[in-house]
């Protein structure tokens, strides 16, 4: 609701899925897929559960028919969202991932632009493909501190134009500064996902 009602995402434009299997998983980033056109932003969010698999080296979500091991044809990699990320073609997509081991992912919402300061128009000229998670390698407690900050800080927002790097700051530096979950939270680019680096997502305010 604070993304539709303070920023510029429509709600026609916003796909909720709840407690997805994996067949709704992928249909849903599909769908994504085939929707979303080379000048739009996409904001995809995960809450749920994830692992780690370190004879595989990679990370895994879990929609809500995935079976424990040795049974993993229902989970989801973080190789496949990183393809789906990157053969999506908005120009800025910004993945949040509150769930454990999120930060594996650096091994539909859709905004418009209005008239951007300069400094931040040299920003979007660029294409991004970034995740802010609620932790790296470890597990992340049920109750998410992550998701509270982050919510405050979009609440509170006062300016026309706020940062994904300036909103990931905040969140750093309020889970530090309070010792939330002992879990430190990451904003980078999406190994593989074709991001350009120099550029940032850029949340809008209506």
């Amino acid at each position: 609701n604070s993304l539709v009602n303070n920023y510029t995402f429509d709600k026609k434009n916003v796909h909720l899925v709840t407690n997805p299997t994996r067949k709704e998983f992928v249909n849903a980033l599909q769908s994504i897929k085939d929707e979303v056109k080379e000048k739009d932003n996409l904001l995809i969010f995960y809450a749920g559960h994830g692992v780690w698999e370190d004879d595989m080296k990679q990370g895994y979500w879990l929609p809500s028919d995935a079976n424990a091991p040795p049974d993993r044809s229902q989970w989801l990699s973080n190789g496949e969202i990183r393809d789906y990320v990157r053969g999506i073609r908005a120009k800025r997509t910004l993945l949040l991932v509150d769930a454990c081991f999120g930060g594996a992912i650096f091994e539909q919402t859709r905004s418009v632009e209005t008239q951007i300061p300069a400094a931040l128009m040299e920003v979007m000229k660029y294409k991004v493909r970034k995740a802010m998670t609620s932790g790296a390698m470890k597990a992340v407690p049920d109750r998410s501190e992550f998701v509270n900050y982050l919510l405050k800080r979009l609440n509170l927002a006062s300016e026309s134009y706020l940062r994904a790097s300036d909103l990931y700051n905040y969140v750093k530096e309020a889970m530090g500064a309070n010792q939330a979950s002992g879990s430190t939270p990451y904003y980078d680019s999406i190994q593989g996902a074709d991001d350009e680096r120099f550029g940032d997502f850029i949340f809008i305010h209506r």
